[in-house]
């Protein structure tokens, strides 16, 4: 099942969330997404990624796909090498999983920067 959040249209005729277990921090997988994105982001808590993405996780960006946190870690570490005051604005994420086997997710995000 696929969940798309801020505003848009689910795709399932499930209108649950499944994210159980998150309480205290947070209510809801949007938020956790938004959440580790920002603490990634803009704290600069780029190891948290080790804490949040599994060792094998396919990304895909504009620059390339990778697969592995650890790719992940360095690749966010190089573009924040370049591109230090970066903010992300999330504008939709789309999502599916649960806790048990794990979460997929997709970001539209906006983004300011300016390159050092």
């Amino acid at each position: 099942h696929y969940y798309i959040t801020n505003n848009l249209s689910m795709t399932s005729s499930e209108s649950h969330d499944p994210s159980e277990g998150y309480a205290p921090n947070w209510s809801e997988t949007e938020e956790y997404i938004e959440d580790i994105t920002y603490r990634i982001w803009e704290q600069g808590d780029v190891e948290f990624i080790t804490d949040t993405y599994s060792q094998d996780c396919p990304v895909y960006t504009l620059a390339g796909n990778c697969t592995g946190s650890e790719v992940v870690v360095r690749n966010t570490k190089n573009t924040l090498a370049q591109f230090p005051d970066r903010s992300l604005f999330p504008e939709a994420v789309l999502w599916n999983g649960n806790n048990t086997s794990g979460y997929h997710s997709s970001h539209l995000i906006s983004t300011k920067m300016t390159y050092h």
